[in-house]
């Protein structure tokens, strides 16, 4: 490969690495023995810091009390720990019983934390996933985000999937060792963005298919309203559902010795 060293790195794999922060496309020749041709590698940079003064949709001031009680916690992080991160489905308000007895399923404890935020959106973890999180990559980084992009924001469809895009894409070139899974956005009782849901779910089902690092788990055709205590969270029940689906997925967990 010939291209501006500066700008990108691309492995002896083939995977490239954005090196310099700015939009930009990158002309690349890759040459064989018996053949050459041309490409151009086209980075998008989002500067959420910039974002967050100018737009609404990634300000997460309103967050800072469990922002703060969730960065604490996310200090143990290790190489072996599963990250579980997004919305009230994985805020301890909901999940926390329940997940105290799958973190000890089997009689072995799991290298896995929990570190969701009651009505956050896609967009306000791409604001603050990097300051929460840290600098330590994740064996594995769980999501569940979206459904707040649209009842409580009401964002159009084209710019949920770019969210949820760019939010995995940031995750990945921050956390380059880390597996990500994101599971579909569930439906709800509520059907008025069910059909906007489905767009969703099938687009990033499609995007997953394109990385190696990144599993779409389809949550939203197994938690039925049987599923959902208040026609939006899951019961115990469903949660079994949604993590088994994730082990179906092929996550492997670290376990404490």
């Amino acid at each position: 490969y010939s291209y501006n060293t500066t700008a990108i790195n691309i492995d002896e794999d083939g995977v490239v690495t954005v090196k310099r922060l700015q939009t930009q496309k990158v002309p690349v020749t890759a040459t064989s023995e018996n053949t050459s041709t041309k490409f151009n590698v086209n980075v998008n940079y989002v500067n959420i810091d910039e974002l967050t003064d100018t737009d609404i949709l990634y300000n997460y001031d309103r967050f800072q009390t469990p922002y703060e009680s969730m960065k604490a916690r996310c200090k143990d992080i290790t190489s072996d720990t599963t990250l579980v991160i997004g919305d009230s489905f994985t805020d301890d308000y909901f999940i926390r019983d329940w997940f105290t007895g799958y973190k000890t399923k089997g009689g072995k404890t799991k290298y896995i934390v929990n570190a969701g935020i009651s009505s956050t959106t896609s967009f306000h973890w791409q604001a603050m996933c990097a300051s929460l999180i840290g600098k330590k990559a994740p064996k594995n980084i769980v999501i569940n985000i979206g459904t707040n992009d649209f009842y409580d924001e009401h964002v159009d469809v084209e710019r949920v999937e770019e969210s949820l895009q760019q939010l995995v894409m940031f995750l990945h070139s921050r956390y380059k060792t880390s597996k990500i899974y994101l599971f579909t956005i569930n439906q709800r009782s509520d059907t008025r963005y069910a059909t906007e849901v489905d767009r969703v779910n099938a687009t990033m089902k499609a995007f997953a298919n394109e990385w190696d690092w990144l599993t779409s788990v389809d949550t939203c055709s197994l938690l039925t309203s049987e599923y959902l205590k208040d026609g939006v969270h899951p019961t115990n029940k469903g949660y079994d559902l949604m993590f088994n689906a994730l082990e179906t997925a092929g996550i492997e967990y670290a376990y404490v010795q």
